[in-house]
Formats: C-alpha cells, sequence, structure tokens
C-alpha cells in the first residue's frame, strides 16, 4: 500500500477485480495460511478499505506435495471458520483446480461490472466481443439422437465446470439457455435423453 516495488501497480491492476482468488501455501512446517491472508488483506484495507469487502475465495496450493495432514486441516478449519470458501489445489497436477474455476465463474455471473474511467473503453470492447462469441454458438447434427455444439464462450463454459457437482450442473444449464445454446439445440430437433457432446464432453439433453 506504501508503493514498494510493484505495490501500486498491483493494487490499481487489483481495483478492477470482482473477485479475489488468494492462493495460500499450506506446505511449509511453520505456514500460517490464515496469517497470509490477513497480511494481504490488510494491504488492501490500507490501499483501499473496500477492496477488502469484496468477495474472495481461497486455493490451498501444492497438494501435490502432500503438506502435513494436520497443518492442512487446522488451515483450512481456521480459514472456512472466517468464513472462506477454501478449495485444495494442485497447480501443477491440475488436482481441485476444475472445481475452483467453476465456483468463480458462478460468482463472477453474480457480480455486478464494475469500470472506472480509465478502463470503460476497454470493458465496453471486451464486452461486445463477449457478447459476438455468444453468437457463434453452432449445433450440428452428429446423428440421430446425437448433437454436437461448438463455439469459444460455450466450450470455456463447459471446461469451467465441475461435472460431478449437481449444483454446479444446474448452473451450466442456466448459462447454456441464457446463451441460446438450449433453444438452438430444441431448433435443431433435440429432445429429452438426446445426446449433446460439447468439446471432449457428451452430456444427456435436458429441456
Amino acid at each position: 500500500h506504501a508503493g514498494a516495488g510493484r505495490g501500486h501497480a498491483f493494487l490499481r491492476h487489483a481495483e478492477r477485480t470482482r473477485l479475489f482468488i488468494h492462493m495460500l501455501d499450506p506446505t511449509r512446517p511453520e505456514a500460517d495460511p490464515a496469517a497470509d491472508l490477513e497480511t494481504v488483506n490488510r494491504e488492501l484495507r490500507l490501499y483501499d478499505p473496500g477492496l477488502a469487502e469484496r468477495p474472495q475465495l481461497i486455493a490451498l496450493n501444492k497438494m501435490d506435495l502432500n503438506p502435513p495432514g494436520e497443518n492442512l486441516a487446522r488451515a483450512q478449519e481456521k480459514l472456512e471458520g472466517m468464513g472462506y470458501e477454501v478449495f485444495r489445489i494442485s497447480a501443477v497436477t491440475g488436482e481441485g483446480v476444475d472445481r475452483l474455476m467453476g465456483r468463480a465463474a458462478q460468482l463472477l455471473d453474480t457480480l455486478p461490472e464494475e469500470t472506472s474511467p480509465s478502463d470503460r473503453a476497454g470493458r465496453a470492447r471486451i464486452a461486445r466481443e463477449t457478447t459476438q462469441r455468444g453468437r457463434e454458438a453452432r449445433v450440428r447434427v452428429l446423428g440421430t439422437g446425437f448433437f454436437e455444439v461448438s463455439g469459444e464462450k460455450v466450450e470455456r463454459a463447459i471446461v469451467m465446470t465441475d461435472l460431478e457437482n449437481e449444483e454446479a450442473l444446474r448452473h451450466l444449464q442456466r448459462r447454456l439457455e441464457a446463451m441460446g445454446v438450449i433453444n438452438k439445440l430444441r431448433e435443431a430437433g433435440a429432445k429429452d435423453g438426446d445426446r449433446v457432446k460439447i468439446g471432449d464432453v457428451e452430456l444427456e439433453f435436458r429441456d
């Protein structure tokens, strides 16, 4: 907050952030992820009190290194007791990352856009490009009762969804509906129980 190193440059970038994901390391014997988190949030508050009040997710990283179970459980219990959602991940192996990204996508869909004068034009351009990508979702009939959906936005939605989580699947259904994908499948003749391929994933159509 005092501008040391890249402090102000980083914090000005953080001002445009609607959701923080804090990546914490629980593997060191002396690690105290909750204290590390408080250090970061203290800097955010000293720069702008509103920053530390924005939604935050916690990623306990380096699960591939098998952090001490007692330390890990204690850290997670403490962070959850502070009201945070905690995810165990490995940035190296990808363990837990899809679940974390799926939850981040859910939250971002509910948060209002925040703009500042310096980046309003850039955000408007991004919004137009995102809308255009949404229109690019394409449906192709592969066979009887078998459809393929392609397009950058819809394929990204699939990648960011935890397909083993019922709540995440319901959220995905709503996103596909909002993107017009469900309607396009209906128009192509899709019925309940038909197969739908999106990227490398195959789903069952539910109207």
